[in-house]
């Protein structure tokens, strides 16, 4: 280890090795050593440094996507399970193609007209209100109780 020009540390070759062989993959060596993991790609060494680690054998086809997204009913569900293939496909451009077997779920506001009041009564100006509480403010002018809730404030 040492310093640049800039003053920040820089690893040296060795160091990353070193660092780099306690795991067998990319993925391993980015999640739990990221530091190190970034300071390596700054310098251009990571295929030096994971050369040891096995490449990943599977290539996603536009079939074999299609087949696997099959496979879940929620699109959530098919990211955390599948990311290889859901990736693919999102860099394809195939993701709505892929997910239309799959309903899109509506968002539900938890905002109920006493939570909107009670939150509202935080704020003596929409302003404040309309910046510091995006969600209740649409919601509320969503719902056409804006000027309701809001009866409180000063006009501007």
């Amino acid at each position: 280890m040492k310093l640049s020009k800039k003053g920040a540390l820089k690893w040296s070759k060795e160091d990353l090795l070193k660092i780099a062989k306690r795991y067998t993959s990319r993925t391993d060596f980015q999640k739990n050593d990221k530091k190190y993991y970034e300071a390596a790609r700054r310098q251009g060494l990571l295929d030096f440094l994971c050369a040891h680690m096995p490449k990943r054998e599977k290539k996603w086809t536009k079939s074999a996507i299609r087949t696997e997204a099959k496979k879940y009913t929620d699109r959530t569900e098919f990211q955390q399970n599948s990311p290889g293939a859901y990736f693919s496909a999102y860099q394809a451009g195939d993701i709505e193609k892929v997910c239309k077997h799959i309903p899109r779920k509506k968002k539900v506001s938890s905002w109920s007209l006493p939570l909107l009041k009670k939150e509202a009564k935080k704020f003596s100006a929409r302003t404040p209100f309309s910046k510091n509480s995006s969600g209740a403010y649409s919601q509320a002018r969503k719902l056409g109780v804006l000027d309701q809730i809001c009866s409180h404030m000063e006009k501007a």
